[in-house]
């Protein structure tokens, strides 16, 4: 189901990059410099990974799946339960809380 791959980190060192040369600073952050790539590969897609969980949480959720968490408010839809849950948070797309409706019922309601 995954490839580990074979080709190495082709990232541009430091030391042989022009602008951290010139601007050190830029080296210390590491900023302009692309990720490292992982030895994992996706074998639809060629997404790499560091780790092998991570290939194997994309496999089932995100490569080739559709988008199978939808938030109840806006309806936007998202691949993993945990960016949704980001979302909702975030947005405060918040969905209600059960037991608090039965309280505020029961209240309202004797």
């Amino acid at each position: 189901m995954f490839v580990v791959c074979s080709v190495t980190d082709t990232t541009t060192r430091p030391a042989d990059c022009n602008l951290c040369v010139a601007e050190p600073w830029l080296a210390a952050q590491d900023a302009h410099h692309p990720p490292a790539l992982g030895p994992f590969c996706c074998s639809r897609c060629g997404r790499r990974y560091s780790v092998l969980y991570t290939l194997d949480r994309h496999l089932r959720y995100e490569c080739g799946v559709d988008k199978q968490f939808e938030c109840q408010v806006c309806k936007r839809r998202f691949s993993r339960r945990d960016v949704l849950r980001t979302h909702q948070k975030n947005s405060g797309h918040l969905p209600p809380d059960p037991m608090i409706l039965d309280y505020v019922s029961s209240v309202q309601h004797p």
